[in-house]
């Protein structure tokens, strides 16, 4: 476990898991009970172990004396219980219920994506208001973001992400370092408007992403950011392009392309 970014402890134990699963539902089958019980109890313990670690580093103390715990109870159950045609079957039914499970997750996350672009609850509104106030209320000292000398270091990883979204930022940043090797070598640029600045910041001063680096900017500041220069911008130079976005009782913003509002939101050209 040296390396805070090792994970072959984690994946062990989680495999271990796994044929414990399938022991344990021939144990079922074959009325194995004080062998039922040792399973479960095992089971039960790596789950608590493991919780919602991802590297070996984030481990409880007592993971290796869990997972000794766990072979030895495997080794045992191998010796009663193993059947090659049994085993195999039960893997096979397990990725199979594994699959329909993703692919169920995966139709439910595109319609939550995108009932989120169509619409912004009560909620984020008033969690923005607040991070606003909070922000505004901290010392100038508190409201700077640590390893302020990454931001332009050509050797890191830099992600520029425009949003007016905190929680969708968050996820976004989030779902990068959990999947990084090294969060410490990724830089995130968050750029939003001065209504969301001071919530933006607030969030990632209370959340930080692990050794990642946070730096937010006010898109208002941009001078360069013109209508010469991005073509959203230009488009709204456009009296038919304001109505087209902005008036609330034209026929084709709602009646015919309801189904679709956030193909009506110049923002999302310019969000990332």
């Amino acid at each position: 476990m040296d390396n805070e970014n090792s994970d072959s402890t984690v994946r062990l134990m989680r495999d271990q898991m796994i044929m414990a699963r399938v022991y344990l539902t021939i144990a079922k089958m074959k009325n194995k009970f004080d062998l039922l019980q040792e399973l479960q109890a095992r089971i039960k313990e790596s789950q608590r172990v493991l919780a919602d670690s991802s590297a070996d580093s984030d481990l409880h103390p007592s993971a290796p004396e869990k997972m000794k715990a766990m072979g030895q109870v495997l080794s045992k159950a191998r010796e009663q219980l193993y059947d090659c045609k049994l085993v195999t079957g039960k893997l096979r039914a397990m990725l199979q219920t594994a699959d329909e499970q993703v692919r169920s997750l995966k139709k439910q996350s595109t319609f939550l994506s995108q009932l989120a672009a169509k619409t912004v609850p009560n909620g984020i509104h008033c969690l923005s208001m607040r991070l606003t106030i909070d922000y505004y209320l901290l010392p100038l000292e508190k409201r700077k973001f640590p390893r302020s000398e990454n931001l332009e270091n050509p050797n890191l990883y830099h992600y520029a992400l425009f949003s007016d979204n905190v929680l969708a930022a968050s996820v976004v940043v989030n779902s990068t370092i959990v999947n990084a090797k090294d969060s410490s070598k990724h830089v995130f640029h968050l750029v939003t408007d001065k209504l969301n600045f001071g919530a933006m910041n607030m969030w990632f001063l209370l959340n930080p992403p692990r050794k990642a680096t946070i730096h937010v900017e006010n898109v208002d500041e941009f001078k360069w950011l013109n209508s010469s220069y991005c073509p959203v911008l230009r488009q709204l130079e456009s009296a038919a392009m304001k109505e087209y976005y902005f008036k609330a009782n034209h026929p084709t913003s709602l009646s015919s392309g309801s189904s679709n509002l956030k193909y009506r939101n110049p923002k999302v050209s310019f969000n990332a």
